[in-house]
């Protein structure tokens, strides 16, 4: 069914995903709208009002089922309806059809929106086989799947093997389409992020500009793919250190993507995001509550309230508050974004086990020691289930641990904690990387303090 809105708008009610699907790929359904502008028409489904461009453009964009798990954030559904169509797929044309391998594609693309990169790892790999075996290696459809594996492969921190597929995917497309190509700059750019990812400024930073420079010769400097450049550019200068550059870097982004877009729009609140960063760098807190304002408003506007962007916009601020000491604040923030991240990803995802590290470090701010422990070992649980025990990011949540220990003095428990992070550390980046070496130094004085302690020659506050 419909109602009729003020202003001539029509809101369209879909009862379940199959009449939404109906409904939307068959225009003769839409005919009775006739005369009413797309922007004046919304879809109401799963709780939820969508402006139908919105729907429209990602459907045109990545097909319905990602598109439906995407706007909607029912990944189960989809899921679901994936591995029916697959198994049908595969009894009806076999493993090495086009279709099949677009299913895989789009597994694989489900199950990295919600942080599974094992399981998305798995279903890129198939597809990439099947692409291999049917279309050669030095295909531009298997460059794009090696892109895709090389984005899941950062995101797992897995670094030297995502360059690896993005150093292939940059070769085939440079060998097929040219240097001077979009595909190729946007290769480019990929690879920059890993190499901003492992702090290789530098490196990064001539990626970046290549990227850049290709992107401005194709399609100019006003396009919203350089607005894009400018973004990245501006995160190397952030991590340098260098806020003013950062900042003049963002400001050319907002400026070309405002013209672009408008001011409602995700883009838009992105940029505002990142310069909030910016100012937050330069403890200019005020403003840089301004801008995370800005951002909240756009995507809350954009995409409603129950989206991860609204959570991650609400964490900024709170880290904001906490900078001033302004801890209780903060702490009503961390909960709302904690509280949005289960609902859309549940208790498992990456998101939540950040979240919890970042409330875990705000009670022990507050002294509040086995409140800010019991937040970390939730951190430290969520980060073994996805990443594993030996992972970076499990020796960084040891080390969090082991410093609430060492504030409490408890040295055993101090040194068991810095002993397994120090191992996972140099088994995954060597004796000589300087945080292993922080690490090392760390546990010899915690060693120090613990036989002191056993020795009855602690006579001394630890601060």
């Amino acid at each position: 069914g419909y109602a009729r809105l003020a202003g001539s708008g029509v809101l369209v009610v879909a009862d379940s995903r199959d009449q939404l699907k109906a409904w939307h790929g068959s225009p003769a359904a839409r005919e009775e709208f006739e005369g009413v502008s797309t922007e004046r028409l919304f879809i109401f489904h799963s709780h939820t009002i969508v402006p139908f461009t919105t729907l429209q453009g990602e459907i045109q964009r990545v097909g319905f089922d990602l598109a439906y798990a995407s706007v909607y954030k029912d990944y189960r559904d989809s899921l679901g309806v994936l591995q029916r169509k697959l198994v049908r797929l595969t009894k009806e044309v076999g493993h090495d059809h086009v279709d099949v391998v677009k299913t895989y594609n789009s597994i694989a693309v489900l199950y990295k929106n919600q942080g599974l990169y094992v399981q998305s790892l798995a279903y890129f790999q198939k597809c990439l086989e099947t692409k291999i075996k049917t279309l050669g290696r030095n295909h531009v459809d298997v460059a794009s799947t090696c892109k895709s594996m090389g984005v899941v492969l950062q995101r797992q921190g897995v670094f030297d093997k995502a360059f690896e597929y993005l150093s292939k995917c940059l070769e085939i497309l440079t060998q097929q389409l040219g240097e001077d190509h979009l595909l190729t700059a946007a290769a480019h750019m990929s690879i920059a992020m890993v190499q901003h990812a492992q702090g290789l400024l530098p490196e990064a930073m001539k990626s970046y500009d290549k990227s850049l420079e290709i992107k401005i010769r194709l399609v100019g400097d006003t396009h919203l793919d350089v607005a894009s450049a400018y973004n990245n550019i501006g995160g190397v200068y952030l991590d340098e250190g260098d806020h003013k550059k950062a900042l003049a870097f963002y400001e050319k982004c907002l400026e070309i993507t405002v013209r672009a877009v408008g001011e409602d729009h995700p883009e838009v609140a992105k940029t505002y995001k990142n310069m909030g960063l910016v100012y937050w760098g330069m403890e200019v807190h005020e403003t840089a509550l301004e801008c995370y304002q800005k951002d909240l408003d756009i995507t809350t506007r954009a995409v409603g309230e129950e989206h991860m962007d609204v959570a991650a916009t609400r964490m900024n601020m709170g880290v904001v508050y906490k900078s001033q000491g302004r801890y209780d604040e903060a702490l009503v923030l961390y909960q709302q974004s904690l509280q949005t991240t289960i609902r859309l990803m549940g208790h498992r995802h990456r998101a939540v086990a950040a979240t919890y590290r970042n409330i875990g470090a705000l009670y022990e701010m507050k002294l509040e020691f086995d409140t800010a422990l019991e937040y970390h070992q939730r951190d430290l649980q969520n980060t073994v289930f996805e990443l594993g025990r030996e992972s970076a990011e499990a020796a960084q949540t040891l080390y969090n641990i082991a410093a609430v220990y060492w504030k409490k003095q408890e040295w055993g428990q101090v040194v068991c904690l810095f002993e397994e992070a120090l191992q996972i550390r140099t088994q995954l980046f060597g004796a000589e990387d300087p945080v292993t070496e922080d690490t090392r130094s760390w546990l010899k004085q915690a060693q120090a303090m613990q036989e002191k302690q056993l020795t009855g020659a602690l006579d001394f506050e630890v601060i």
